[in-house]
This record gives C-alpha cells, structure tokens and sequence, in this order.
C-alpha cells in the first residue's frame, strides 16, 4: 500500500534506524516497498539500502522516485526520522479515510508524546495519496509542501530524531 521514499547523502547510520522501524509494516504488508534516492553518498548508505532491498534512485530527485513507485501512498521520510512504536494503526486509518488528504508525523522527544511543537517541518514526514500528488503536480520539498496546504493534518503517530 505504501512506497516508502527516503532521500540520502552519507546517511548511513541514520538510514539504519528508520529502516529498522519499518520493518514491522513491511512484515505486515503495509509498507510495500522503499525508494532511496542518493545523492552521492560515499559511506555505507548504499550497501545499507541495497541490503534493505531498497530500489536505489541515484542523483535523481525524489520526484524522480515518486514517480516511479508502485504505492497507492507515498510516504517521505528523511533518514533518522524513527517512527515509534505503533504508528502502524494511525497510519493505516488515514490511509483508509480521505485520499484527498495528507498527514504528517508528530515529532517526539521521547518516543511516547508529542514534543511541544507538533509537527515535523517540511516534507520529513509526509504521507499523501498518489492521486492527490499527481492531482497538486507532484514535485517536492517546499514548492510540494505550498500546494498541499490546507490539506494536511497532524497524524496520531510519532517520530523521534
């Protein structure tokens, strides 16, 4: 259901803990597959991702690996963003709510609750149906985040740093 996108530059070691988060969603069936898009690592990111099972985008934009994923949604997530335990079923309720709206991640200090600012800045975190990626122009970063707005809500599921 979920192609997890994920861009990299020697993140080796961060790349490491959030892929050992998903591991439980793929094992599930939620996460169906991960596109990293390298943008010349010289560390181990690439063995790393390769030995996920990882499709590998390099010196591509993560529009490049958007659109080519095979998931109804697309989740963007930045190396060392670790989803915490049980972000699983409020993920799997936006996905079975609006396609017409995106959720975020809610940044957490300790893996339990929220920290005082709620959300994860700029597309970290985002989770977004295809068809309303293709419906805003697809894209990313910023100018992606501008013509999402006012269609994104704060997911009860947390990231740790």
């Amino acid at each position: 259901m979920i192609s997890v996108v994920i861009p990299t530059l020697n993140s080796g070691q961060a790349l490491s803990a959030t892929l050992a988060a998903l591991v439980p969603a793929a094992v599930d069936g939620l996460v169906k597959e991960l596109l990293v898009v390298d943008q010349g690592s010289t560390d181990a990111t690439l063995d790393i991702a390769d030995d996920a099972g990882a499709r590998i985008f390099r010196g591509q934009g993560v529009a490049d690996a958007c659109a080519a994923a095979r998931g109804d949604w697309l989740m963007l997530l930045r190396p060392g963003l670790v989803p915490s335990s049980g972000w699983e079923a409020p993920v799997a309720r936006h996905l079975g709510s609006d396609w017409a709206r995106a959720g975020c991640f809610r940044l957490s200090r300790d893996g339990r609750r929220p920290a005082w600012r709620q959300g994860v800045k700029g597309d970290e975190s985002l989770l977004v149906s295809r068809r309303l990626y293709d419906e805003v122009g697809g894209g990313e970063g910023p100018d992606l985040l501008r013509r999402l707005r006012g269609r994104i809500d704060r997911l009860d599921a947390l990231v740790t740093r």
